[in-house]
């Protein structure tokens, strides 16, 4: 790789649901390394029931904690992401900006998932579970983002992962979270 200068973003505001800017360092095409931790407050009463399942996805490596009515899920600062996985054709309509922030908890989830599924395999009925788990943090994460994302977009997002997310959980990481 050749050296080159990083650069680094930052987004979002701080907010109730959000604790802290996204801060990234770019790495080269589609690869950034957060410089400082991320975490998502999800309140229990909108996580499908994932309150119930924060053993799992702690056996699973996911640094989430449950307090009386919220789950914390963070990504940890060196954390490797691609933001988010959208075809650069359709940046003028979506850019991966608009979505990172609940992107980068989405692939912490799902990074869980895929490497647990290439070593040891899991339930089916626990994927399905924990990936919905995880579709729906990504949602929910950019229902509660700051600048607010607009209704249409965060529907195309959570479609565009939805449906196809049981290949995405199956094939191998880019990065080695």
């Amino acid at each position: 790789m050749r050296n080159r200068p990083a650069m680094r973003i930052y987004l979002g505001a701080s907010t109730m649901a959000w604790h802290g800017l996204l801060e990234a360092e770019f790495h080269g095409a589609k690869h950034w390394v957060l410089t400082e931790s991320l975490t998502y407050e999800l309140e229990k009463s909108r996580s499908l029931e994932m309150d119930k399942w924060v053993l799992s996805w702690t056996n699973l490596n996911v640094d989430i904690k449950s307090t009386p009515s919220t789950l914390l899920i963070t990504a940890p600062v060196g954390y490797e992401t691609d933001l988010a996985s959208i075809p650069r054709i359709t940046w003028n309509i979506i850019s991966p900006w608009d979505v990172a922030r609940a992107a980068v908890i989405h692939d912490v989830l799902y990074g869980a998932l895929r490497k647990t599924l290439a070593v040891k395999g899991l339930n089916p009925k626990t994927v399905k579970v924990l990936r919905s788990q995880a579709d729906n943090v990504f949602r929910k994460g950019m229902d509660d983002a700051d600048p607010n994302i607009p209704d249409w977009k965060v529907f195309s997002c959570f479609w565009a992962v939805r449906p196809f997310g049981r290949w995405a959980i199956r094939k191998p990481s880019v990065f080695d979270n």
